[in-house]
């Protein structure tokens, strides 16, 4: 089994940028940003790799050129968005409108979705939370769901035969191990990073997805209590839309499989 993610960090930006450098834009000087989030492989994975995910390259080629220093760092994900609210962190990576509802979020996002799995051997038909009875349901605290599960979710907090929501930075790994040993019968995650986590840790089993719970915009959120944070966010979606139009995020889904 793969060794999970490391819980260090590590500085994007330092290698010399291939590009031009860019102008300076009124109201930022360039400075460290630190960006955060938990584990969720492609879109943002282990920090110390040469491949650190889809949205940690984005945003190290959108505001690279611009003087910036990508600080990315691993902790859970209730701390990250906790964290970039009140200034502790300047970015939250791949958050959805709801997660980011108070956070700054740039014009610019990537397609991410949520579905229910289940092992192949045990899929069935799932007609909302109603079939959801005699199944014990797992996932990750602080993600968004789609409104019917999180209504779900809620009514079921703290009964561990009904659902189960984990925290921490390993939370897929140990997902995945209570549904191989039977101590979930639905795992709540997007198709990618399940995909990627069956691979990862070495899986020995397939999975089925029964339902389709939400199709989401993840983005780069950003901290409302920077000073510079309203004129970054704007730098930022105006940079991400010109990567769209050059080919350079599709280049970069396709290096991740997305």
């Amino acid at each position: 089994m793969r060794v999970r993610l490391s819980l260090g960090l590590v500085l994007l930006g330092l290698l010399p940028w291939a590009g031009q450098a860019q102008p300076a834009v009124q109201g930022l000087t360039p400075r460290i940003l630190q960006a955060v989030a938990d584990p969720w492989c492609p879109y943002n994975c282990d920090p110390a790799s040469s491949k650190p995910g889809l949205m940690v390259e984005a945003l190290q080629q959108a505001l690279q050129p611009y003087g910036y220093t990508i600080h990315y760092t691993i902790v859970p994900w209730k701390r990250a968005l906790e964290g970039t609210l009140d200034g502790t962190y300047d970015i939250a990576i791949a958050a959805d409108a709801e997660e980011g509802a108070k956070l700054r979020l740039p014009a610019v996002g990537f397609a991410c979705s949520y579905g229910a799995f289940t092992k192949a051997d045990r899929a069935f038909d799932y007609k909302g939370v109603s079939s959801l009875e005699g199944r014990r349901v797992g996932g990750t605290k602080g993600y968004y769901y789609g409104a019917e599960m999180e209504a779900y979710l809620q009514a079921h907090r703290g009964n561990g035969s009904k659902a189960m929501l984990l925290t921490g930075t390993n939370t897929l790994q140990r997902n995945l191990l209570k549904l191989q040993h039977g101590r979930l019968d639905i795992l709540l995650e997007n198709p990618y990073v399940l995909n990627y986590g069956l691979t990862a840790y070495a899986m020995p089993f397939k999975v089925t997805q029964v339902a389709e719970l939400v199709n989401n915009t993840c983005y780069h959120a950003l901290s409302p209590n920077q000073p510079d944070s309203a004129a970054l966010q704007a730098l930022l979606g105006q940079r991400l839309k010109a990567m769209e139009a050059d080919g350079t995020l599709g280049q970069l889904r396709a290096k991740y499989g997305l």
